[in-house]
C-alpha cells in the first residue's frame, strides 16, 4: 500500500485482508436484516438452523442469468430440508428488478440491497463481482464462497456489462 498508493492494487489488498479477517470458512457470517420484495422481514438470525445460500446478483449480469437453471435445480433438490436461498440484487432500480423477474421461475427469498453495490450489505460481504454466493451453515457460520470470474467483455471485475 505504501509502494502503490491510490491504485487498484491497494483496493484489492484491502479487500483481501477484509476477507481474511471476516469472511473465512468457520467464521460467523456477517449479521444483516432486510425486507424482501414482498415486504417480509428477513435476517440472518431468522434463518438460523437452516443451510443458507446467500447470493448477490445484478439483473443485468448475463452470467447470473445463464445460471438460473442450475440455481432452480439446487432449490428443488433441497425441498423438504432445512434450506433457504436468499437472493440479493445489487441493482437499486425496482423496475429493472421486476423486469428481470417477469416470466422467470425464481424461487427463494428476494431482497434489493439498500444502497446497491455500495451499500452496507454488499460491503459486509465484500461483494465486488456478481454473482457472489456464500454458503452459510445452520449455526450461522460461513462454509464456502463462490465468486464469478472476471468479465469477459471488459476484462474487469464489473457487474454492469
Amino acid at each position: 500500500t505504501t509502494t502503490y498508493p491510490g491504485t487498484e492494487w491497494v483496493a484489492w489488498a484491502e479487500r483481501a485482508v477484509y476477507d481474511l479477517e471476516n469472511l473465512m470458512p468457520g467464521m460467523p457470517a456477517p449479521a444483516f436484516s432486510a425486507r424482501t420484495d414482498d415486504g417480509q422481514s428477513v435476517s440472518l438470525e431468522s434463518l438460523r438452523g437452516q443451510v443458507v445460500v446467500l447470493e448477490f446478483y445484478a439483473p443485468q449480469n448475463t452470467a447470473f442469468a445463464r445460471q438460473l437453471d442450475e440455481r432452480k435445480a439446487l432449490y428443488e433438490s433441497a425441498q423438504g430440508r432445512p434450506f433457504r436461498l436468499l437472493s440479493i440484487s445489487l441493482e437499486p432500480d425496482t423496475l429493472l428488478n421486476e423486469g428481470f423477474l417477469e416470466g422467470r421461475d425464481f424461487p427463494g427469498l428476494r431482497v434489493i440491497a439498500p444502497g446497491g453495490a455500495q451499500g452496507e450489505l454488499a460491503r459486509r460481504y465484500n461483494v465486488n463481482v456478481v454473482p457472489t454466493r456464500y454458503l452459510i451453515d445452520p449455526e450461522g457460520k460461513l462454509a464456502g464462497k463462490y465468486v464469478a470470474r472476471r468479465c469477459r467483455r471488459c476484462n474487469a471485475t464489473c457487474w454492469r456489462c
